[in-house]
C-alpha cells in the first residue's frame, strides 16, 4: 500500500461514516450550540475543517479553485466568511453558528470531500514530496484564506509538502477536530456512538 492508498482508506470514512454519525438525529439547534463560553459550536467545527481542506487541497495541493467560490456555495450555507475561521472571537464564532444553513453546510463539506477524492485520486506518490511554492502560498493568503486574526497559518503552511498538505488538512486535522465535535456533544448531553 502506497501513501495514496492510505490516504484513500482513511479518508473515506472520514467523509461519510463519522459525518453521518457524528450529526445523526442532531437538530439544527443542537448543531449550532456551544455548550460553554469559548467552546465552538459543531457546525464552526465543520466550517472549519472543511474550509481548512477546501483551501489546502484545492488551492495548495492542485492549484485550481475552492469549492467555495467554485458555485453558489456562500449563499446556499448563507454565510459570508470565506476564510479559514481561525482566530475569530467568540461573539464571531456565536453569530457564524446561529445564522449558517446546516444542510447547506452538510452539502458544501459532501462537495469538499468529493474533490478532494478527485484530487487525490489525480496524484502520484512522488507529487507528495513536492514543496509548495512559497508564492502560491502567498497568493492563497492574499485571497483571503486565512483571516485577519490567523496570518500564522500562511508561516506555518510555507515550506511544506503536498503530502503534508494531505496528512494535516485532509485527515490528521479532521480527526482532530471529529474529537472535538464529539467532546462538544457530551457537553450539551447528547449521546454518540
Amino acid at each position: 500500500m502506497d501513501a495514496l492508498e492510505f490516504f484513500l482508506l482513511r479518508y473515506e470514512s472520514l467523509h461519510g461514516r463519522n459525518d453521518n454519525e457524528l450529526l445523526a438525529g442532531l437538530t439544527d439547534d443542537q448543531v449550532r450550540r456551544s455548550p460553554l463560553p469559548g467552546v465552538n459550536s459543531i457546525a464552526w467545527l465543520l466550517w472549519h475543517m472543511t474550509r481548512c481542506e477546501d483551501i489546502g487541497i484545492n488551492r495548495l495541493v492542485a492549484d485550481r479553485p475552492q469549492v467555495l467560490l467554485d458555485g453558489d456555495w456562500p449563499a446556499r450555507v448563507n454565510v459570508s466568511l470565506t476564510d479559514i475561521g481561525t482566530g475569530m472571537a467568540d461573539d464571531e464564532v456565536t453569530d457564524f453558528s446561529a445564522h449558517v444553513d446546516v444542510e447547506g453546510l452538510r452539502a458544501y463539506r459532501a462537495a469538499v470531500g468529493r474533490r478532494t477524492l478527485e484530487v487525490v485520486r489525480s496524484l502520484r506518490p512522488q507529487d507528495l514530496d513536492e514543496v509548495l511554492d512559497p508564492g502560491q502560498v502567498r497568493r492563497v493568503a492574499e485571497e483571503g484564506a486565512f483571516g485577519v486574526n490567523a496570518g500564522w497559518v500562511e508561516e506555518k503552511w510555507r515550506g511544506v509538502t503536498k503530502g503534508w498538505c494531505l496528512a494535516q488538512l485532509g485527515l490528521t486535522h479532521n480527526f482532530a477536530h471529529f474529537g472535538e465535535a464529539y467532546v462538544v456533544c457530551g457537553l450539551l448531553g447528547l449521546r454518540r456512538r
